[in-house]
């Protein structure tokens, strides 16, 4: 909870199931004004929960990819 607190920026690779990183993303969306940004495998958005993939908080930017050039470039573009 800490790190959360101390974090500038949440950046995380959503494509897998995890409880974790959603209760972190909610956590700082809810409770704090810090940007949250979501990676996920494009081929797999219908797979993804709606949770994630319905986000429309204005602070949660959510960033579908193929390939690690394109998160390379949204990382270099936006961070």
């Amino acid at each position: 909870m800490k790190w959360l607190e101390q974090c500038d920026l949440f950046l995380a690779e959503v494509s897998g199931s995890s409880f974790g990183l959603g209760f972190e993303a909610g956590y700082l969306l809810g409770g704090s004004s810090k940007r949250v940004i979501l990676f996920y495998k494009r081929e797999i958005a219908d797979k993804i929960s709606l949770l994630i993939t319905g986000n429309s908080h204005p602070n949660c930017v959510l960033v579908p990819y193929t390939d690690v050039v394109e998160l390379e470039k949204f990382v270099s573009d936006h961070v």
